[in-house]
């Protein structure tokens, strides 16, 4: 086989890029609506790979607040899968990211997708965590917002941190998903989304449960990346995430969770419904 080159990704390689994204997940792959972006992304890096002239794949790396790199968007032509390419892209990044000094490597995988999760482990990169993807049409059925539930203030952090020290979520990965991206649960990183209004807590005097959730207007959804604490505290903050949607004329909310069993059978009976597969974590330390 010829030689596969990586090289930085430029703005002439944006129709190839649309021919190599073009049959993924039936048409609705992220990727081109990204592109953009990480073409301008001054702090990570945007590649593509090569192959007797022509682009056969492509890779991002985004450097994230924890000194880790995500990598994102791997993508190779269907005419050369199976020839390594994936695999030369991810060894790309794994010596670009030791040149950084970063201390992961952090990626996500389907679980169905046997030829990732494969090429994964080669590079390396173990499992560390396992999130559902679930969904729940928005419910305009409840009068209101349950009362036991609020939006977490900044002056709360601390409280927050310890509370997740103490629940049970803490020993898994210690990471909280924003859709197929994953980001270390930072002191830092909680503050910002303390800012954005995006942590939602249940309880009176102390919390019992705590949610990280956004609205993805574009996506006519509420994305729900973290659920933990007390079944009757979860509870109640799935039922004003639903009624939230409504009020927001969402369509629905879109969990990607990192759940035990019993959680998980909450938030199923709160009228979520459980997607094919699931996303897989993947890590490789780089400062062991």
């Amino acid at each position: 086989m010829s030689s596969v080159s990586v090289r930085e990704a430029l703005p002439r390689d944006t129709p190839r890029m649309l021919e190599l994204t073009r049959n993924v997940w039936d048409g609705s792959d992220y990727v081109p609506s990204s592109w953009e972006t990480w073409l301008q992304d001054a702090q990570g890096e945007l590649w593509v790979a090569e192959l007797d002239g022509r682009v056969v794949g492509l890779q991002h790396a985004a450097l994230q607040p924890d000194a880790s790199v995500w990598l994102e968007g791997i993508r190779v032509d269907e005419e050369v899968q199976g020839r390594g390419i994936g695999s030369v892209l991810l060894r790309h990044a794994v010596d670009w990211s030791r040149k950084m000094g970063v201390r992961a490597i952090r990626l996500s995988t389907y679980s169905e997708n046997q030829a990732s999760n494969a090429m994964a482990e080669r590079q390396g990169l173990r499992l560390v965590g396992t999130f559902s993807a679930m969904t729940a049409r928005a419910d305009n059925s409840a009068s209101g917002w349950p009362s036991q539930t609020r939006l977490a203030m900044p002056w709360e952090s601390s409280e927050i941190l310890q509370f997740l020290e103490h629940s049970g979520w803490q020993p898994f990965s210690g990471c909280y998903s924003e859709g197929w991206t994953a980001y270390v649960l930072s002191r830092d990183r909680l503050r910002l989304l303390l800012s954005m209004h995006a942590v939602l807590l249940a309880g009176d005097a102390e919390i019992e449960a705590v949610a990280i959730a956004s609205s993805a207007i574009k996506r006519s959804a509420i994305r729900l990346g973290l659920l933990t604490g007390s079944s009757d505290g979860c509870q109640s903050l799935c039922r004003r995430l639903r009624s939230q949607a409504s009020e927001l004329g969402l369509r629905e909310v879109r969990a990607t969770l990192e759940l035990d069993r019993e959680l998980q059978q909450v938030v199923l009976d709160e009228g979520f419904a459980i997607g094919d597969g699931c996303m897989l974590l993947r890590e490789l330390r780089l400062d062991e």
